[in-house]
């Protein structure tokens, strides 16, 4: 039987101590709320109607956190919650933060989740299983893991360090994807990006195939006739962005001529073929490739095919050739790249059923994605389409269950648009 560890509604908080050797990987920057856990195990345990559902608010005398605790019903589930008190009170979807759910008629324990990052996708859920635990990893809304056994009671893991978790799983997940900081220098480089190019989309107009050319000269993407409109579309704006990105290194602005080359050679099928003339359904696909392996080569990385920039390779995650990756998967794709490749921003492609007679998958949008990990450790992904701000839900809405084809741009030398 359980020791009691309350007395007329006060709760005593008896703290245990950890060696670092109990913790090794604590130094991964996850909150831990365990020593109010701990102290308060017995809680846990009461029956469902004896739970308190009013918030109490208790000091961990080692972080000097504050951790509001309390009891919510819910859908025929009882939650208990542990919250770190933050700035803005006691957000739920913070890192440390844990909210472990009983089943209201039988009592039982079904699982406990625990936020890993300041962000509402990236949590563990841990459900009792036998004599262990098993654990399913959830990353900016997706499933990365399933099922991975922890040698660890379920009523143990309620009250240990949750680094007691990860240090158990160190050689089947690599903890460093779900609470990492980013890197802070190339990071920098993306925000200033998406800065400057955000304080002047106000003044920039828009215009149906417009792009700027090499000499300055607004023109029309289809003839290269000036432009009088002096605008762009959405093509014409991931040019000027990339103009930006390429002239502290080259001084120069890309060509419109070359940058809507075709590669027939490289991708296209019998089917597409005969309508290349009228429909063109690979111009987003040959636009973005050519200007980012046009920033390839002012950079120094090697091209050896137009597919040289393309984002082929992303854990966890399938890519289809010359469609790319599920849109709805965007944000844990972009999250990945942040870490493997920080300092890029990247072009991506839409790719959806498009026309009739025939049906086609064409590539229909060309939008700029800038992911970064702010100050804060916080991951934000900065969306940029024919001269507005938008969002990765925007683009979501806009084109569910559809694709997005990504090519990498790499920044190195600041942020320096051609106008206005």
């Amino acid at each position: 039987m359980r020791k009691r560890l309350f007395a007329a509604g006060l709760f005593s908080l008896l703290l245990p101590t950890y060696s670092s050797g109990d913790v090794p990987l604590g130094i991964l920057g996850i909150a831990e709320n365990n020593r109010i856990r701990f102290a308060l195990e017995e809680t846990m345990y009461l029956p469902i109607s004896e739970l308190n559902q009013r918030r109490r608010v208790y000091d961990d005398p080692e972080t000097g956190d504050r951790i509001g605790v309390e009891a919510t019903e819910q859908n025929g589930s009882m939650y208990l919650m542990f919250i770190r008190e933050e700035a803005d009170g006691f957000p739920i979807d913070r890192a440390g933060n844990w909210i472990i759910k009983r089943d209201i008629e039988s009592g039982e324990f079904v699982q406990a989740k625990v936020f890993l990052r300041d962000s509402p996708g990236t949590f563990v859920r841990l459900f009792p299983s036998g004599a262990g635990t098993t654990a399913d990893l959830y990353l900016e809304g997706n499933v990365i893991h399933r099922a991975v056994q922890i040698r660890l009671a379920f009523d143990r893991v309620l009250v240990e360090p949750f680094a007691r978790v990860m240090d158990l799983t160190r050689y089947q997940i690599d903890w460093s994807l779900f609470v990492g900081i980013g890197h802070r220098q190339s990071d920098q480089m993306i925000m200033n990006v998406s800065r400057e190019a955000s304080d002047r989309l106000p003044f920039l107009k828009d215009s149906d195939d417009g792009a700027l050319d090499d000499d300055g000269t607004f023109r029309l993407i289809e003839d290269l006739t000036e432009n009088l409109a002096s605008g762009f579309n959405c093509s014409g704006f991931a040019k000027w962005i990339v103009d930006g990105v390429r002239f502290p290194v080259s001084g120069t602005l890309l060509s419109i001529d070359l940058m809507k080359q075709k590669h027939l050679e490289i991708r296209g099928h019998e089917w597409s073929e005969p309508l290349e003339p009228d429909r063109d359904p690979y111009f987003g696909l040959d636009w973005t490739r050519n200007l980012a392996t046009a920033v390839f080569e002012s950079v120094g990385r090697e091209v050896s095919s137009p597919e040289s920039a393309d984002v082929r390779s992303v854990r966890f995650f399938e890519y289809a050739e010359d469609v790319g990756y599920r849109l709805d998967d965007l944000r844990t794709i972009l999250y990945l790249l942040a870490i493997d490749r920080p300092g890029s921003l990247y072009l991506g492609s839409v790719n959806q059923a498009y026309g009739s007679a025939p049906v086609l998958r064409q590539h229909t949008h060309v939008v700029v994605l800038l992911p970064y990990f702010d100050p804060r450790g916080m991951f934000r992904v900065d969306v940029m389409e024919r001269n507005v701000q938008t969002s990765l839900e925007s683009l979501g809405s806009r084109y569910p269950g559809d694709f997005v084809h990504l090519v990498e741009v790499p920044v190195s030398g600041g942020f320096f648009p051609s106008l206005p």
